[in-house]
């Protein structure tokens, strides 16, 4: 899938906004950083204060043209540091974690201390960098620095998605063009190993949920949409598939009085099941009971209303579900959240009774496991 956006307007609303707060960074103290990434490009940095909040600022010992960008995150940690290219308008609009990782690791590359450790970086990373189609490290393109501080801006920047591979380019100036591909992995872009990644799951499992209006309302579902299973007793509406598994994104419906609702009944466990996971409405009234199978071997458990557990995948996820009966008779259901773009996915297995499922209040165990890559899940299956 092809992915682009111009970001003409986008660059001047971020212009306007770096104006209005790019200053001297001045502060007091040493910082926490939200991972060991950020604190090593930290290490590298010559800063001896730092800011304590939210903050774009000038820091022309380490990029001269461009300011620096720190955020903080709810610990008061650093959970983000990189040169401002983006305003946060801009972020929104085109895919936060791909522009936090561009800011973060130009700002990577630009405190490398040689361009042959900056050439050893791109390898190890399997990134590509060129500047007017010509590889980091030609006689014409040795200098990160030297491009950020030349890089007009608003400059008209785009990515494309290719699958494993995920290539962003800006165009500016006379002519100008710098191109970044690196690979679709979630340790690079996020910037967190499976440790850190798996720890700040359980801060969000953790968490007080936002208050919310509850889910939305339902779409209208109409018969043209369906397909009928069971001579007309239950209404499949079709879904994506995840890889040749049974693992699929499908819902299903009743006919009552002419409208078509989410199908919960005890002659259809495994569909009723599904549902749970497939329709927002489904889950409102269910508390899952889920222990978090993370890295190390830590299993924390926590309590959490079904549907605002689903709200954590709204962004960037495609939910996958699949419901079979074991040897003992119960009801085993697997969950797939699929991240659209970078190659890994979390999974969550709960195994329960019919009797379990249509009883009130519906309490569900789950195990849920986190940052698992995408050619291991399927291995699995």
């Amino acid at each position: 899938m092809t992915q682009r956006r111009n970001t003409y307007l986008y660059g001047w609303l971020f212009c306007l906004s770096a104006l209005l707060v790019a200053t001297e960074c001045r502060a007091d103290g040493l910082p926490s950083f939200a991972n060991r990434r950020l604190k090593e490009t930290a290490e590298n940095m010559p800063v001896r204060q730092w800011p304590k909040t939210d903050t774009i600022c000038a820091m022309p010992e380490v990029v001269k043209g461009k300011s620096i960008v720190i955020r903080y995150n709810a610990k008061q940690e650093i959970a983000h540091l990189g040169v401002s290219l983006f305003s946060d308008m801009t972020k929104e609009m085109l895919d936060k974690t791909i522009c936090n990782f561009l800011e973060r690791f130009l700002l990577e590359l630009s405190v490398v201390k040689s361009p042959a450790d900056i050439q050893r970086r791109l390898t190890v990373e399997n990134v590509s960098l060129k500047l007017n189609n010509e590889a980091f490290g030609s006689t014409r393109f040795n200098s990160i620095a030297t491009v950020l501080k030349n890089m007009e801006m608003p400059a008209d920047f785009s990515y494309r998605n290719e699958g494993l591979f995920i290539t962003a380019t800006w165009k500016y100036g006379t002519k100008q063009t710098l191109t970044l591909r690196f690979p679709a992995s979630r340790e690079l872009i996020e910037g967190k190993d499976k440790k850190e990644s798996d720890d700040e799951w359980s801060d969000r499992l953790g968490a007080t949920p936002e208050q919310t209006a509850g889910s939305p309302a339902p779409e209208p579902i109409t018969e043209d949409r369906l397909e009928p299973m069971h001579g007309g007793a239950v209404w499949m509406r079709r879904g994506e598939v995840y890889g040749v598994q049974p693992l699929t994104s499908a819902s299903y419906y009743q006919k009552v009085q002419q409208r078509f609702v989410p199908l919960y009944h005890k002659d259809y466990p495994a569909y009723s099941l599904k549902n749970l996971f497939q329709i927002p409405q489904s889950s409102e009234k269910v508390e899952l009971q889920v222990t978090h199978r993370k890295y190390g071997h830590f299993t924390p458990r926590f309590v959490i209303r079904l549907s605002d557990f689903l709200t954590l995948f709204n962004d960037d996820f495609v939910t996958y579900s699949a419901a079979t009966q074991n040897k003992e008779g119960k009801w085993v259901a697997t969950v797939v959240f699929y991240h659209r773009y970078l190659n890994y996915v979390h999974m969550l297995r709960i195994t329960t009774t019919a009797d379990a499922l249509f009883a009130q209040p519906i309490v569900l165990n789950a195990d849920f496991y986190s940052n698992i890559p995408q050619h291991y899940m399927k291995n699995m299956f």
